[in-house]
């Protein structure tokens, strides 16, 4: 006997109160039916996509070492701040889900265009760019003191794709919503996250150029699972989805992974139908046999009393003759 997940379909008729109380316990006639076929109806699994750990200690650390790329940058150590500057850097490559970590890396970049606008050796064209790769991740700031400045980059076309099916997941480009298909974003380093029930399950830094095509691979979720039976394409084997109907009966459906689902069958327990629905059966003959055998019955009688009378007769008469009387 396999377990097969149960899910229940939403249906107008169908009472909230009736299913919500079915959802941890299917009703008999249905483990009955279910077992009829090898089958025993169990609720899906809780787990789903596993979301990414997010260390809050991460972004704690980068921070640190933003400051110290700072303090070293005013004290003109330019070997000090490039290493505050890469530690930083470092972090957050390795960890592309932080929730801060658009913001994150534009402050490092911009920290690199202060270093290579102020100390030497100095690089004006790579300060440019160090600043222009900060406004493209959180759309740019006013430049302060002692920080070099640039013109932003302009928005290029690109398309976003997702390979698998994970249910509800909502994408985000440096912590901006956004849509499968066609965007607009300017080009260089982005931080690119899908968060599913408000929690990361994939995140990566992308790299953005006019008309490139990003492709995101999402993990599968746990088959037989809440997610996983909400996809389009479930992993599961086995499942049966149900609607309650009218007077304790209920549409079914088996489903398996790959195959879809069969047609609709209806399964009910043995409760009495409605009055006019009364199909009792009553014992005994029907009145077209009685008559029949009534009528045989009379004709055997009279064969049978014939034959009695008969049987009655003696074996031997005796006929006597006798003479008129004389005339007077």
């Amino acid at each position: 006997m396999i377990d097969a997940p149960l899910v229940w379909e939403a249906h107008a008729e169908q009472p909230t109160d009736v299913v919500r109380r079915w959802r941890a316990d299917a009703p008999s006639v249905l483990q009955t039916w279910a077992a009829s076929r090898g089958m025993r109806l169990v609720a899906p699994s809780a787990g789903g996509l596993r979301a990414l750990a997010v260390d809050a200690s991460v972004a704690t650390r980068v921070e640190e070492s933003l400051h110290a790329a700072r303090d070293l940058v005013t004290q003109h150590d330019a070997d000090g701040a490039e290493r505050a500057l890469a530690r930083a850097e470092g972090l957050l490559r390795a960890h592309p889900e932080l929730p801060q970590g658009a913001w994150l890396l534009a402050e490092v970049h911009r920290g690199w265009a202060t270093r290579f606008g102020r100390l030497d050796p100095v690089d004006s064209a790579r300060a440019a760019r160090e600043w222009r790769a900060a406004a493209a991740l959180d759309g740019g700031r006013a430049a302060g003191v002692g920080e070099p400045s640039a013109s932003p980059e302009a928005a290029v076309p690109w398309t976003l794709a997702i390979a698998g099916s994970a249910g509800s997941v909502e994408l985000s480009l440096d912590g901006t919503p956004i849509a499968l298909g066609r965007n607009e974003t300017p080009a260089g380093t982005h931080q690119l996250v899908a968060t599913s029930a408000g929690l990361p399950i994939f995140a990566e830094w992308v790299q953005i150029a006019p008309d490139a095509h990003v492709g995101v691979a999402l993990p599968s979720p746990e088959p037989c699972s809440s997610a996983d039976l909400a996809s389009s394409s479930p992993a599961c084997p086995t499942w049966v989805t149900a609607r309650a109907g009218a007077h304790e009966t209920f549409f079914v459906r088996v489903c398996g992974g790959g195959a879809g689902c069969g047609p609709e069958l209806l399964v009910g327990g043995m409760t009495p139908l409605p009055d006019h629905h009364d199909v009792s059966v009553r014992h005994g003959l029907p009145a077209w046999a009685t008559v029949t055998i009534v009528s045989a019955s009379a004709i055997l009688a009279g064969i049978a009393a014939g034959a009695i009378g008969w049987a009655a007769l003696p074996t031997t008469t005796k006929v006597v003759f006798q003479p008129s009387p004389p005339p007077p």
